[in-house]
């Protein structure tokens, strides 16, 4: 009995635990999310090596090619207006949205199958 008890009252603290380990993970991650802000974006990264890539970064209303390192940040370019409204208007810049398409359409399959779930138990009860 004595030996049940020590094992209930071990798991309540790991769930305990692993609850406060949780809540603490989402604080840091949305106190983490705060300090970039909407002033700096790393709108696009491709990977040159293992430590470096070329990404496209927004500061402020500029946007810029740069060079990512551990060791040196530079830029590289300053884009001109045409060649940022060319970018946003490209398929791969686009692909942000899809998140919003993907949710309505999930939303209009729930929809339609509440409709047959609905339909299938006026059937049963006839």
């Amino acid at each position: 009995m004595e030996l049940l008890s020590l094992l209930v009252k071990m798991i309540v603290f790991l769930f305990v635990l692993l609850y406060g380990a949780n809540q603490l993970l989402r604080y840091l991650n949305n106190r983490t999310l705060q300090q970039g802000g909407k002033t700096l974006q790393v709108l696009e990264r491709i990977s040159v090596s293992k430590t470096s890539g070329i990404g496209i970064v927004k500061i402020l209303d500029s946007y810029y090619v740069m060079s990512l390192s551990e060791q040196n940040n530079q830029i590289m370019k300053e884009l001109t207006e045409e060649e940022v409204e060319k970018y946003l208007s490209s398929p791969q810049f686009e692909q942000e949205i899809v998140p919003k398409q993907f949710s309505q359409l999930i939303q209009k399959q729930k929809e339609q199958l509440a409709k047959r779930k609905r339909k299938s138990s006026h059937e049963k009860e006839n």
